[in-house]
């Protein structure tokens, strides 16, 4: 039972520092089984199921806190029936893995002495994973411990400031993912947390104000292939585009989405006709799927061998990629973009300022946007160096 507690405890002690008024408890037996990993470690201390159940009870009859029990739990939202054009007309508020502990007044009072600085709070912002997705340890780097206190003082600077959409401020955090069980592949930023979808959304993203100033978008244009040439020796042409290529008889549009996925699927197969069949798959998925049917019913697709054609015609276009993909090139790539953007976080919180990481680019202040172009292509030619560094910024528009 200590353990239940001691674990309860140290999370409602940060739930409470960040000022939430839920702390969320997984109910899946299964978890508890389950090594626990910390930021790469293994942590001995394991907690029983059983004792945390009946601690959400005491929780409930003591302290009068509300306690969700299970079941999925749907709510109807104007918001997201109109962002998605009548689409989807309900959001998920409850989960029958987890429950929800409503934090009150009662209990706030017998937390708050037990207050920490909140950069004394552990936080897990750190995993590695294995070739099947499973979570493992591994023995940390001195790089890897600085890149842990840059997201701990990130998710911090997340927590401190007014990041808002539409006037409601988002509950997010930041933690870094490795892949193949590595710290050579993988290392993105991924965004978690419950309001993570609206904090990375294409749909919201610039409408996200951060202490009452409205925000702009700075990305890392077509970055993989220009990392890839930069590599190879290469510099772009002014005004090259690694995606454009021509195809008649197809919507322009639509051409150049699929040039995008198709330019993926050469850097991370083997073969041509390997990235074909990849090619192939996603067209299968949506949202590209209905997006052909529609060509098709236009008589915007032409006759013939398209998907095989398209491949073709990139690796025509980016001569410099020949003999220097693979299966592992992406999660490698990923990896090099992750230290530029570890470079261009730490930098920004140097300043006193805070960011949303999103893989290659970010969502900043748009008073800041100069120093953080400034620091991005700083990154870029402290990890790559060469000439094809290109940064695009996006405003919302008026």
């Amino acid at each position: 039972m200590s353990n239940a507690v001691s674990c309860f405890v140290k999370n409602i002690v940060f739930v409470v520092s960040c000022n939430k008024e839920v702390i969320y408890i997984p109910r899946k037996e299964s978890t508890y089984s389950q090594t626990l990993i910390y930021n790469g470690t293994k942590v001995g201390r394991k907690v029983s199921h059983t004792y945390t159940m009946l601690l959400c009870d005491f929780l409930l009859s003591e302290y009068g806190c509300y306690v969700s029990y299970g079941g999925v739990v749907w709510e109807f939202d104007m918001e997201t029936f109109k962002n998605t054009n009548g689409m989807v007309k309900q959001v998920k508020i409850g989960s029958k893995f987890t429950s929800s502990v409503r934090i009150t007044d009662k209990l706030r009072e017998v937390v708050i002495p037990y207050v920490k600085n909140k950069t004394d709070i552990p936080m897990s912002v750190l995993e590695i994973r294995d070739e099947d997705g499973n979570v493992i340890s591994k023995k940390l780097t001195v790089k890897q411990k600085e890149i842990i206190e840059i997201l701990k003082s990130l998710n911090v600077a997340i927590i401190d400031n007014n990041i808002c959409l539409r006037g409601n401020k988002l509950d997010f955090s930041v933690k870094k993912i490795y892949n193949n069980s590595s710290f050579n592949y993988g290392g993105r930023n991924y965004i978690m947390g419950v309001d993570a979808q609206q904090a990375q959304s294409t749909a919201t993203r610039l409408e996200i104000t951060i202490n009452g100033e409205n925000c702009v978008e700075m990305d890392y244009k077509h970055l993989h292939p220009s990392i890839m040439a930069d590599l190879n020796g290469v510099k772009f042409p002014d005004e090259y585009d690694p995606y454009l290529i021509t195809f008649e008889g197809m919507d322009k549009k639509l051409l150049r989405s699929i040039a995008k996925k198709g330019l993926l699927m050469i850097i991370n197969t083997d073969n041509l006709q390997s990235a074909a069949a990849a090619l192939s798959s996603s067209l299968s998925e949506e949202p590209l799927k209905s997006e052909v049917k529609k060509a098709k019913e236009n008589g915007m697709w032409p006759e013939g061998r398209v998907v095989h054609t398209i491949i073709e015609k990139l690796a025509e276009h980016n001569g410099y990629l020949i003999n220097t993909t693979g299966t592992d090139t992406g999660l490698e790539l990923m990896n090099v973009e992750s230290q530029m953007c570890d470079i261009v976080i730490e930098k920004v919180l140097m300043e006193g300022e805070v960011l949303i990481p999103l893989h290659d680019g970010f969502i900043v202040q748009e008073r800041i946007a100069k120093d953080v172009e400034r620091f991005m292509l700083e990154a870029y030619d402290s990890v790559i160096g060469g000439y094809n560094c290109r940064i695009k910024m996006k405003k919302a528009e008026a």
